[in-house]
């Protein structure tokens, strides 16, 4: 929906889903602004948390955020953001839970179960915001269902899209095979594990968050691999990520990202003529140090290794 579409009642009901889901009728832990008498949604905008991203310039997805929390996790949040389809917006739900866990951490567990508490808490307020006519991205879905095909011909490659949330794994469907690629999904790490050994794709597009195996420990599964090792992989997530753990990446993309970042991301490195690196007779030879170059932004910049915690921006 665009931005200009959307309107302060449906910010309003939008909250109230979100508060009643997430404290049962008890009072939220964090305060919520007073959204009554607004008459646009611009006039809203000013009592959200702009997480609109820029780098070297360059505009990224529009994001605005309310941290309202849950009655057991203080910082999920509410998001109305701009994602793919330059000027459509949709609102979302980030559980903001992404913290990394050690082996052997004590409170590992009790952390897992938050995070799949979590999940299911957004996976409720989103039904029923798609339920109540919000923007959703079931919404975007069908949009971008009614521009149908950019491209047509034979499959520029195969792409394996790995993300444990249907409606976005749908959506970024749509928009590859819009552009003339094959695609197959997975919602875990041990069938996308299944599709690399099958299927052999031309690319792995992987969720980082996702409940059970991590998109890191997938990377890392696929590199130790005896199979398609060399598999390209673009890493794609909204958290803060510590750059160590990009070093069994190709690429990384920043959530939320828009079509044209993500087109020209995945062509560049689907493409066997654009990396030869990689291509599908070379995959079965051994991995050494050093033979992959490291991960790189959707400019093509290559993403130093120092493990500085960042977030690496897309253009």
């Amino acid at each position: 929906m665009n931005l200009r579409d959307v309107t302060p009642k449906m910010l309003r009901d939008a909250v109230s889903v979100f508060l009643d889901e997430a404290y049962g009728g008890v009072p939220a832990r964090r305060p919520v602004p007073d959204l009554s008498g607004l008459r646009t949604i611009v006039d809203a905008l000013p009592l959200l948390e702009d997480e609109s991203r820029r780098h070297a310039g360059a505009a990224g997805a529009r994001r605005w955020v309310l941290r309202l929390g849950n009655s057991r996790y203080p910082n999920m949040k509410l998001v109305l953001e701009e994602y793919l389809l330059a000027g459509e917006f949709v609102f979302s739900v980030d559980t903001h839970d992404d913290a990394a866990t050690l082996p052997g951490d004590p409170d590992g567990p009790a952390w897992r179960e938050i995070r799949n508490w979590n999940l299911a808490l957004k996976r409720r307020i989103e039904a029923r915001w798609k339920k109540a006519g919000l923007p959703t991205y079931g919404a975007l879905l069908d949009a971008l269902r009614r521009q149908g095909p950019r491209r047509r011909g034979p499959a520029l490659g195969t792409v394996l899209v790995v993300d444990d949330e249907s409606d976005i794994a749908d959506t970024v469907e749509t928009v590859l095979r819009a552009e003339g690629f094959r695609v197959l999904k997975a919602a875990d790490g041990d069938r996308a594990l299944e599709f690399v050994r099958t299927e052999r794709p031309d690319l792995v597009l992987l969720d980082y968050e996702m409940p059970g195996m991590r998109g890191t420990e997938v990377c890392g599964r696929i590199r130790r691999g005896k199979g398609d090792r060399r598999v390209p992989i673009l890493l794609a997530t909204a958290a803060m990520v510590d750059l160590s753990q990009l070093a069994d990446a190709d690429g990384f993309l920043v959530k939320p990202y828009q079509r044209e970042v993500l087109v020209g991301f995945v062509r560049r490195l689907a493409r066997p003529a654009a990396a030869p690196a990689i291509r599908r007779r070379d995959r079965r030879a051994p991995l050494r140090s050093g033979d992959r170059p490291p991960p790189r932004t959707a400019d093509g910049k290559s993403v130093p290794r120092d493990g500085a915690a960042h977030r690496i921006e897309e253009e």
